[in-house]
C-alpha cells in the first residue's frame, strides 16, 4: 500500500455564537493509504483574544471516540469505539473508546490515535462482523452510535470563548499534520465563526420591546379617535 492522502473534514455546530458561549467542531478524518506514523491537530486564531484561558491555561479539550487495539507484538489489530467497552490487559480495568484531553492556550495541539487511519473492513473482520471487499472506508470517516442511540463522532473539539471576545465574524485554522518517517504532509481546513454583536445578541428581546410600543402606539391612536368621535357627538 502507498503513503496515505488524508483530510480534515469539520463540521461546525453552531456558526454563531454569543461572547462566553463555547465553539463546538466535529471532524472526520478522510483519505486512503497506508497509516502514517504520527499526527498531530494545530488550533490557531485570526483574532488572539477570542478565547477564555482557565486558570491552568487550557482554552478547551479535544475528545476522541475512537481507541487503538494492538496484538502482543505491538502491531493495530481493531479499535474501540465510543462508550463500548473491554478490558485492559495490564490494568484489569474496564475502558471505553473515549478520550479527552485538554488544549493549551498557546498553540493548541491535539492527537489523534492511528486506528483513524484503519480500514473499517479491519475493525469488522476483527470483531467478527460482516464486511464486504469493496468497502474502501477508514475508521475516521464515520460517526458511531452510541448505547442510549445518540452519535459519537470521531473527533470533537470544543474552544471556550471570552465574555469579551471581540465581535464580529473570525477565522479559526486548524492544521492537520501526518508523517511517514521524515516526510511529512499537511491539511489545513479554515472554520468561520461569528461572534454576536449586542443588537444581535438581543435581537428577540428588541423585537419584543418593538411589538408592545406598536401596541401602545395602536391603542393611543384608536383611543385618540375615539375621544374625537365623542367629542363630534356631543356637538
Amino acid at each position: 500500500m502507498s503513503k496515505g492522502k488524508f483530510s480534515l473534514i469539520p463540521r461546525l455546530t453552531k456558526p454563531s455564537i454569543n461572547p462566553g458561549e463555547s465553539i463546538i467542531v466535529h471532524f472526520y478524518i478522510s483519505g486512503f493509504g497506508e497509516i502514517p506514523d504520527d499526527d498531530k491537530i494545530y488550533i490557531t486564531s485570526t483574532i488572539p483574544d477570542l478565547f477564555k484561558e482557565d486558570k491552568e491555561g487550557k482554552i478547551g479539550t479535544i475528545q476522541t471516540s475512537i481507541k487503538g487495539l494492538k496484538d502482543d507484538e505491538g502491531k493495530l489489530v481493531s479499535a474501540l469505539i465510543g462508550d463500548n467497552t473491554i478490558r485492559d490487559k495490564e490494568t484489569g480495568n474496564e475502558v471505553t473508546g473515549i478520550e479527552v484531553s485538554s488544549l493549551d492556550g498557546s498553540g493548541a495541539v491535539g492527537r489523534i490515535n492511528l486506528s483513524y487511519f484503519l480500514p473499517y473492513k479491519k475493525y469488522l473482520n476483527y470483531w467478527k462482523k460482516e464486511w464486504e471487499e469493496k468497502d474502501t472506508r477508514i475508521m475516521g470517516e464515520m460517526r458511531h452510535r452510541s448505547k442510549i442511540g445518540d452519535f459519537y463522532y470521531p473527533i470533537t473539539i470544543t474552544l471556550n470563548t471570552s465574555t469579551k471576545a471581540p465581535e464580529g465574524d473570525h477565522t479559526l485554522i486548524f492544521t492537520f499534520f501526518y508523517n511517514y518517517a521524515e516526510d511529512i504532509h499537511m491539511d489545513q481546513k479554515l472554520v468561520n465563526i461569528h461572534v454576536n454583536t449586542w443588537i444581535e445578541r438581543h435581537s428577540k428581546l428588541l423585537q419584543k420591546i418593538a411589538i408592545f410600543l406598536g401596541s401602545v402606539g395602536l391603542v393611543a391612536t384608536v383611543a385618540d379617535a375615539y375621544l374625537n368621535y365623542l367629542q363630534l357627538l356631543k356637538r
